[in-house]
């Protein structure tokens, strides 16, 4: 498998997988990214945002890699997202432990 590079799409990304618990704690939080979700998108959740990331995660580009604190690097990868009929730009970080992992989502938000 290849390794992560800027400009290419995420390697295996077909493979791309989330912890449940990275949803309810953080990308859909309170405390983390729920209001931005809801003031970009409207009424969302887990399986509608995940079916979006991941229809759009194999042909975008990897925009920077960065050593990830405990191993591993993670890859931020930049999407125009459509939710709901309305369409923003998402920031997604997608973390590799090692060469050969399937990329894990770390994070995801609008930045727009």
């Amino acid at each position: 498998m290849p390794r992560p590079e800027v400009g290419k799409p995420l390697p295996s990304a077909e493979n791309a997988w989330s912890p449940p618990g990275k949803w309810t704690d953080w990308i859909l939080a309170e405390r983390g990214h729920l209001n931005d979700w809801g003031r970009v998108f409207g009424a969302v959740d887990s399986q509608m945002i995940w079916a979006a990331l991941t229809s759009e995660i194999g042909t975008a580009p990897i925009a920077s890699i960065r050593p990830a604190r405990g191993g591993g690097v993670n890859c931020q990868v930049d999407l125009r997202l459509s939710l709901n009929a309305r369409a923003a730009q998402v920031r997604s970080i997608r973390h590799f432990a090692y060469d050969g992992a399937a990329p894990k989502l770390t994070t995801a938000f609008p930045t727009t």
